[in-house]
Protein backbone atom coordinates (compact mmCIF):
# COMPACT_ATOMS: atom_id res chain seq x y z
CA UNK A 1 0.00 0.00 0.00
CA UNK A 2 1.48 3.14 -1.04
CA UNK A 3 1.87 6.62 1.23
CA UNK A 4 -0.79 8.24 -0.82
CA UNK A 5 -3.75 5.80 -0.28
CA UNK A 6 -2.46 4.54 3.22
CA UNK A 7 -3.57 8.29 4.95
CA UNK A 8 -6.75 9.04 4.14
CA UNK A 9 -7.65 4.40 5.37
CA UNK A 10 -5.72 5.48 8.59
CA UNK A 11 -7.76 8.76 8.70
CA UNK A 12 -11.00 6.78 8.19
CA UNK A 13 -10.55 4.15 10.48
CA UNK A 14 -9.59 6.79 13.41
CA UNK A 15 -12.53 8.70 12.85
CA UNK A 16 -14.23 5.54 12.66
CA UNK A 17 -13.17 4.21 16.45
CA UNK A 18 -13.63 7.89 17.78
CA UNK A 19 -16.99 8.36 16.04
CA UNK A 20 -18.07 5.16 16.87
CA UNK A 21 -17.05 4.59 20.56
CA UNK A 22 -19.65 5.43 22.62
CA UNK A 23 -22.27 4.45 19.61
CA UNK A 24 -24.45 2.24 21.81
CA UNK A 25 -23.24 2.86 25.38
CA UNK A 26 -26.33 5.53 26.08
CA UNK A 27 -30.15 5.85 25.16
CA UNK A 28 -31.61 8.21 22.70
CA UNK A 29 -30.74 11.76 24.05
CA UNK A 30 -33.81 14.23 24.28
CA UNK A 31 -35.03 16.20 22.70
CA UNK A 32 -34.49 15.38 19.31
CA UNK A 33 -32.93 11.98 18.65
CA UNK A 34 -36.02 10.69 20.46
CA UNK A 35 -38.14 11.99 18.29
CA UNK A 36 -36.45 11.22 15.02
CA UNK A 37 -36.43 7.70 16.23
CA UNK A 38 -40.13 7.88 16.85
CA UNK A 39 -40.83 9.49 13.53
CA UNK A 40 -38.57 6.31 11.39
CA UNK A 41 -40.26 3.51 13.74
CA UNK A 42 -43.73 4.96 12.62
CA UNK A 43 -42.80 4.67 9.05
CA UNK A 44 -41.94 1.43 9.56
CA UNK A 45 -44.97 0.37 11.68
CA UNK A 46 -47.47 2.20 8.80
CA UNK A 47 -45.17 1.48 5.82
CA UNK A 48 -45.97 5.03 4.86
CA UNK A 49 -42.46 5.85 3.98
CA UNK A 50 -43.86 9.41 2.28
CA UNK A 51 -45.61 11.20 4.93
CA UNK A 52 -43.34 11.61 8.61
CA UNK A 53 -45.63 11.10 10.90
CA UNK A 54 -45.01 11.61 15.31
CA UNK A 55 -47.47 9.85 17.50
CA UNK A 56 -49.97 9.84 14.44
CA UNK A 57 -49.79 13.55 13.23
CA UNK A 58 -47.78 15.01 10.84
CA UNK A 59 -43.53 15.93 10.63
CA UNK A 60 -42.85 18.13 8.41
CA UNK A 61 -40.26 20.29 9.94
CA UNK A 62 -36.99 18.14 8.85
CA UNK A 63 -36.36 16.47 5.18
CA UNK A 64 -36.75 12.75 5.40
CA UNK A 65 -33.78 11.26 4.32
CA UNK A 66 -32.61 10.90 7.78
CA UNK A 67 -35.88 9.56 8.74
CA UNK A 68 -35.28 6.72 5.82
CA UNK A 69 -31.75 5.84 6.67
CA UNK A 70 -32.77 5.05 9.76
CA UNK A 71 -35.51 3.02 9.18
CA UNK A 72 -33.86 1.12 6.54
CA UNK A 73 -30.39 0.30 9.17
CA UNK A 74 -33.53 -0.67 11.81
CA UNK A 75 -35.09 -2.92 9.23
CA UNK A 76 -33.01 -5.95 10.26
CA UNK A 77 -33.55 -5.10 13.61
CA UNK A 78 -37.17 -4.96 13.61
CA UNK A 79 -37.72 -1.96 15.73
CA UNK A 80 -35.20 1.43 15.76
CA UNK A 81 -32.81 0.86 18.39
CA UNK A 82 -30.00 3.72 19.79
CA UNK A 83 -27.50 2.18 17.65
CA UNK A 84 -29.58 2.05 14.25
CA UNK A 85 -30.88 5.42 14.92
CA UNK A 86 -27.31 7.00 15.11
CA UNK A 87 -25.78 4.72 12.01
CA UNK A 88 -27.02 7.51 9.06
CA UNK A 89 -25.28 10.45 11.47
CA UNK A 90 -22.18 8.04 12.00
CA UNK A 91 -21.51 7.53 8.13
CA UNK A 92 -22.24 10.68 7.44
CA UNK A 93 -19.17 11.58 9.58
CA UNK A 94 -17.00 9.15 8.05
CA UNK A 95 -17.96 10.86 4.61
CA UNK A 96 -17.78 13.93 5.89
CA UNK A 97 -14.32 13.08 6.98
CA UNK A 98 -12.92 11.64 3.70
CA UNK A 99 -14.58 14.92 1.38
CA UNK A 100 -12.52 17.16 3.91
CA UNK A 101 -9.46 14.99 2.94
Amino acid sequence: MSRSTAAPILLLLLAAVLFGINLGTHGLWPADEPRYAQVAREMMWSGDYLAPRVNGEGYLEKPPLLFWSMALFSLPVGDVTPVTARIPSFLSALLTVFLTW
